[in-house]
């Protein structure tokens, strides 16, 4: 009988961390479009650049694995 209580105890724990994160990541998102509207109606301003950034080096096709060993040494570490 307490494996099945512990089993409950551990599900109910993980859900509940589960719904702590969605929360926090609600609100964050939130902000961060309030942000974003309160940015882009400003008149003058410059608009609010989306997506990742280009990688300052331009990576081969397949990868930096793809690319030869000398050239793969220039690339720098694997972007992961």
């Amino acid at each position: 009988m307490k494996y099945v209580d512990a089993g409950y105890a551990i599900c109910l724990g993980v859900l509940f961390l589960y719904a702590v994160s969605v929360v926090v990541r609600r609100r964050r998102l939130g902000r961060a479009d309030a942000l974003r509207a309160t940015t882009a109606a400003v008149p003058g301003s410059a608009p609010v650049p989306t997506g990742p950034k280009p990688p300052a080096v331009p990576v081969p096709p397949g990868g930096p694995a793809a690319a030869p060993l000398h050239e793969a040494a220039r690339l720098g570490p694997p972007l992961t």
